[in-house]
C-alpha cells in the first residue's frame, strides 16, 4: 500500500501538461503512487505524458486511456477504482504543486488521524499570483456551510481524503455530470466525515489563465454544462435532506447554491425560462439574500418566479439587455 494515490485526469492538456507531471514526481514524499486517466486525447498528451514519466524511473506511475471520451467525472471515478494509496488527492492537468505539498498535507493527516485534511492555494494569472485563504472550519458541517457560501473552494485538489471514508460510503462521482462533480463529492464526503483538519499553507497553483479549461468552455455549451451543475448540486443537496442535516443556516446556503446553479439555465427562448421555473422552485426564496445578484438581476429573477415572463422581457429591454 502506498501513503498517497495522486490521481490526475487529462484531456488534450498538452499544453500545460509537463510542468503540471514535473511538479507532482518532484515531490519531496516518497510513497506515491501516481495515476494518470487520460480521456481519450485526440493531442499529444499521452505521448507527452510517457516522455516525461520516463525521466522518474524510481515512481509510481499508472497510466490509464479510456477508450472513449466520457468525461472528468467517468475519468476520476476509473482513478478511484484502481488507488492503492491509504489517501486520495487529485490534481488538474493545467495546474501544478509546491514540492511539500503530499508531505505535509500526509503528516497533518497522520498526526491528527484526520479523514480529511485541506489547505489553502494560489490563484495564477499569467504572471500574477494571490494566495486564497481557505476558512478554518472543525466539523464537517462547518466546511459544508463555507462551501456552499462560496467561502471554501470546492475543488477535490486542495483536499487529501482517507480512501476509507470514499471506500466505505460506496460515494462517487456521478458519471457524465462534468461542472461542479468536485464540490457535489465533497459536500458528500464532507457529511459522513468526524475528522477534518485545515493547514493553513498554499501549495496548488490553480491556473486562470487557461481558455480550454472546463470553466472557461461553458459558454458554447452552456446548457448541457448547466444542467450538469444542477445535476450535482441535486444530489449533494438530497444527499444532505436524506439525513436531516438542511435546515437552519445549511438550509439557506443551500438554497442560494441552488438558485446559482439554476441561474445559469437562462437564455433567450421562453423554453429555457420554464425550465427555470421549475427547476430548485423552492430555491427561489434567496433571490433577495443572494449577494452576488444585482437588484435588477433580482427584479428579473422576480419576474421569473411569479412567471410573469412578459414583465421579465419588458424589464430587460429596460435595462438595454436585449
Amino acid at each position: 500500500m502506498f501513503a498517497v494515490s495522486c490521481i490526475v485526469t487529462m484531456y488534450n492538456a498538452h499544453a500545460y501538461l509537463e510542468q503540471c507531471v514535473r511538479s507532482l514526481l518532484e515531490q519531496t514524499m516518497e510513497s506515491v503512487e501516481y495515476i494518470f486517466v487520460d480521456d481519450c486525447s485526440t493531442d499529444h498528451s499521452l505521448e507527452e505524458l510517457r516522455l516525461v514519466a520516463a525521466d522518474y524511473p524510481g515512481r509510481e506511475i499508472v497510466i490509464k486511456q479510456l477508450d472513449t471520451n466520457r468525461g472528468v467525472a467517468a475519468a476520476r471515478n476509473m482513478g478511484l477504482s484502481m488507488a492503492r494509496g491509504k489517501y486520495i488527492i487529485f490534481a488538474d492537468s493545467d495546474d501544478w504543486v509546491d514540492p511539500d505539498e503530499l508531505r505535509d498535507l500526509y503528516e497533518k493527516a497522520e498526526r491528527d488521524n484526520l479523514e480529511i485534511v485541506y489547505c489553502d492555494y494560489f490563484e495564477n494569472n499569467g504572471s500574477e499570483q494571490k494566495v486564497i485563504k481557505q476558512p478554518e472550519c472543525h466539523t464537517g458541517l462547518e466546511c459544508i456551510y463555507s462551501m456552499l457560501n462560496r467561502e471554501m473552494h470546492g475543488s477535490a485538489w486542495n483536499k487529501l481524503v482517507r480512501k476509507e471514508l470514499i471506500t466505505c460510503s460506496g460515494q462517487k462521482y456521478i458519471d457524465g455530470e462534468n461542472l461542479y462533480e468536485d464540490v457535489g463529492l465533497n459536500v458528500r464526503l464532507f457529511a459522513l466525515a468526524k475528522r477534518i483538519g485545515y493547514l493553513p499553507k498554499a501549495y496548488y497553483h490553480y491556473r486562470q489563465d487557461n481558455a480550454g479549461s472546463i470553466i472557461h468552455s461553458m459558454w458554447p455549451r452552456m446548457l448541457k454544462r448547466a444542467l450538469e451543475r444542477c445535476a450535482n448540486v441535486e444530489v449533494a443537496c438530497h444527499f444532505l435532506q436524506e439525513r436531516g442535516l438542511l435546515r437552519g443556516k445549511l438550509l439557506k446556503a443551500a438554497n442560494e447554491w441552488k438558485l446559482l446553479a439554476k441561474n445559469d439555465l437562462i437564455g433567450s427562448n421562453d423554453f429555457s425560462l420554464k425550465r427555470w421555473m421549475v427547476t430548485f422552485p423552492e430555491a427561489d426564496e434567496a433571490i433577495w439574500r443572494c449577494r452576488e445578484l444585482t437588484v435588477n438581476y433580482k427584479l428579473l429573477l422576480t419576474w421569473l418566479h411569479l412567471k410573469w415572463i412578459g414583465m421579465y422581457r419588458l424589464h430587460r429591454k429596460i435595462i438595454g439587455l436585449l
